[in-house]
């Protein structure tokens, strides 16, 4: 039983350590900043229907680049935080399900979000959505 909970605390911490490497968050926050923008000049009555057409059809490709750009970073976490819990599994240490199925559970979830939440803000991370 104690592997699974070194397995898990394992897989955590390469969840928070992908996260901050990989930054997903990145791109949404592109994302939000390009929408303002584009919905500035949308509004905008100085503006041109082509020069709208244009900002809104560059700004419908960039979001789609920043969309897979989301995907990608989120497998990437996801896939390097699965790496102790396979290592974990193929060395006979502690069953794939069981750690999984303990890394799902409600109070798991509750106690490592709110670890990560604490961390960020003690660490001075944290960043607020822009405006």
């Amino acid at each position: 039983m104690i592997a699974i909970y070194i397995a898990s605390i394992f897989a955590v911490l390469c969840f928070a350590i992908a996260f901050q490497l990989l930054r997903p968050s990145l791109p949404l926050r592109q994302a939000i900043e390009l929408v303002v923008k584009v919905k500035e000049i949308v509004i905008d009555e100085t503006v041109n229907d082509a020069q709208r057409a244009t900002a809104i059809q560059r700004a419908s490709v960039n979001l789609l680049g920043y969309s897979l750009s989301i995907l990608l970073r989120g497998a990437g976490v996801l896939a390097f935080s699965t790496f102790p819990i396979l290592t974990f599994h193929f060395l006979n240490l502690a069953n794939q399900a069981d750690v999984t199925s303990f890394l799902l559970s409600w109070q798991t979830i509750v106690v490592a979000a709110v670890t990560m939440i604490v961390v960020s803000c003690i660490s001075g991370k944290h960043r607020g959505i822009p405006r």
